[in-house]
């Protein structure tokens, strides 16, 4: 049975990454990396960046009018593949997200760092928890360049098993969540319908901050849709639900 600090495990998600991230210097002192999947790669900014840091600032908020949905829908796990909506996030969250990257006048050098430190979390997340290996390749793919980082991160959560125990817990519940929302739309032939429901389902059901703001339930949420555009959703699931029983002895808090 596994059995973690309980004062950790109530911790939220978001600081639990930011103390990883800190043992694993990725981030400096007064840096905070939370985890977001709704962020563009670092790799992807630097293709769409010129001239000043005001420069870049204005190109990013109009970059959100123009490219913020088919971004989200493309890149970041909420797009369509195989007929299955990878719907588990918010658009209306990910514009904020965006906003709150590219339109704040920063230097364009602690925008890329912060967005490469991002990116190391999201494939150390994707990699590091029990999930189909293909799945954290493929999120390595579109997050390139992040590999010290990512190493570093892996490292770390290795020699934690407890962190790693809470991580698993709350990308599982992730999972099931998804796996309920995609139920609950099963009635809808459209994909980007479906889609729609599917967020729509999330937020009415309150789970819409924390598919924001919650790395590890993201990633879970994503893996699920993943699973079933690749055909392997049942085979997983079973493996969730077996974890299940020992895992509600971690509690979570995302």
């Amino acid at each position: 049975m596994t059995t973690v600090d309980a004062t950790r495990a109530r911790r939220s998600t978001e600081d639990l990454v930011d103390d990883l991230a800190h043992q694993a210097g990725i981030a400096a002192k007064d840096e905070h990396v939370k985890g977001r999947g709704g962020l563009r790669s670092a790799a992807e900014a630097r293709r769409t960046e010129h001239g000043s840091a005001k420069d870049v600032a204005k190109e990013g908020a109009k970059g959100i009018a123009e490219h913020a949905i088919p971004d989200v829908l493309e890149h970041w796990g909420w797009a369509v593949a195989g007929g299955v909506a990878f719907a588990a996030g918010s658009v209306v969250g990910a514009y904020h997200l965006y906003m709150h990257a590219w339109a704040e006048p920063n230097a364009k050098g602690d925008n890329l760092r912060a967005l490469h430190a991002n990116d190391a979390v999201n494939v150390a997340v994707a990699r590091g928890l029990a999930f189909d290996p293909r799945f954290g390749e493929d999120e390595a793919k579109m997050r390139p360049d992040c590999e010290k980082g990512t190493g570093k991160l892996l490292e770390k959560m290795d020699a934690d098993p407890d962190l790693r125990a809470i991580l698993q817990a709350r990308a599982d519940e992730g999972f099931l969540v998804a796996e309920r929302a995609h139920a609950a739309t099963a009635h809808i032939a459209d994909p980007s319908a479906r889609a729609q429901a599917m967020q729509r389902w999330l937020k009415d059901n309150g789970f819409g901050d924390r598919i924001q703001k919650d790395i590890a339930f993201q990633k879970g949420a994503q893996f699920f849709l993943w699973s079933t555009a690749h055909g392997t959703a049942a085979a997983e699931s079973a493996k969730v639900h077996a974890r299940a029983p020992v895992e509600r002895d971690v509690q979570t808090r995302g």
